[in-house]
């Protein structure tokens, strides 16, 4: 469907987009975690998990933070992960295509893989 006002392809996503790397972003994930811990970061923890971004297993993740995005040609996933084991794990990535819409749904599921198989065992 298309809506007005919103393009279908790509707009200047070289240009006028967003460039943090997925490492910066893992770094910024990494520095909430770190001053988020008790009660005065609750807050911060609550914002992040409102929505996992992609489907997770709740046997092998106790916590999942989340900020992400796309629009036509741009999607980019970012994960921070505590493991039932009490260990923390982090995962980023994004892809762009100055030509073309990407695929969302393909991208979310190889990122759901990667945090599956790359993360604690179950």
């Amino acid at each position: 469907m298309k809506m007005a006002g919103v393009p279908s392809l790509p707009s200047r996503i070289d240009t006028v987009e967003w460039f943090f790397s997925p490492a910066d972003l893992i770094r910024v994930m990494d520095w909430l975690r770190r001053n988020s811990e008790g009660d005065k970061g609750k807050d911060v923890r609550a914002v992040l998990s409102k929505n996992p971004g992609i489907s997770i297993d709740k046997t092998q993740y106790a916590w999942v933070g989340f900020k992400g995005g796309s629009e036509p040609g741009v999607i980019n996933l970012t994960l921070l992960l505590q493991g039932t084991d009490g260990a923390w794990y982090a995962a980023s990535a994004s892809w762009n295509d100055t030509t073309a819409p990407v695929e969302d749904m393909r991208f979310a599921m190889l990122m759901a893989a990667l945090v599956k198989f790359a993360g604690p065992p179950k």
